[in-house]
């Protein structure tokens, strides 16, 4: 498959398998996952903002940081949050009933994201402006850009103590913990090569 083409089948396929893990098995319970989607998800809890406009409003402000940064990362990784975010929207007019337990939901929702999330990652594509803040700065350090994820996600998690009760802010800890081990997991090897190429010869 041709580069070009695999970027598109991963940018659409990955932020498909996001907005469904969100609408699915996030949202029913009020969880968060971190990122940009963990605030916008925030946002709409506290107000009447749909969690797809509010995921998008809140990007714009990184996207244009990057595009005086590096315009190169710009297209594909604004693809994906206008595909994630208007099937968000899109799926909004469903119901949203609970398909499994809380933990259940927390956990499968979770390792959906952290694949989607991966999938994107490893085409050098991100779902949101905080994933494509640490991808900037993976790129000028050693530390995998899913460890970064993970660590900016908590900080996000510790603001959601504020607005979520004690069993939500434990169900987004579940999410927000797989979401960081599978999308840690589906970059191992993508980092390795990345920094291989950036040894000076």
């Amino acid at each position: 498959m041709k580069p070009i083409s695999r970027k598109i089948v991963s940018v659409c396929g990955g932020s498909i398998l996001i907005a469904s893990a969100v609408h699915f098995f996030i949202l029913p319970y009020q969880i968060i996952e971190g990122g940009m989607i963990g605030i916008g998800l925030l946002t709409s809890y506290v107000s009447s903002i749909p969690s797809g406009v509010a995921i998008f409003l809140l990007s714009i402000p990184i996207y244009t940081f990057t595009w005086f940064v590096n315009k190169s990362l710009i297209w594909y990784n604004l693809t994906g949050i206008i595909i994630i975010t208007s099937l968000l929207n899109v799926l909004d007019v469903l119901p949203n009933q609970p398909l499994f337990s809380p933990l259940n939901s927390a956990l499968i929702g979770g390792l959906l994201i952290g694949v989607g999330v991966g999938i994107l990652l490893n085409c050098n594509i991100t779902t949101d402006g905080i994933d494509l803040l640490a991808n900037l700065f993976s790129h000028k350090t050693k530390i995998n850009v899913g460890i970064l994820i993970f660590a900016l996600d908590i900080i996000i998690l510790c603001g959601g103590m504020f607005v979520l009760n004690r069993d939500e802010i434990i169900l987004s800890g579940i999410t927000v913990t797989a979401v960081g081990f599978v999308t840690t997991l589906l970059t191992m090897n993508n980092h390795k090569v990345n920094h291989t190429h950036n040894i000076p010869s």
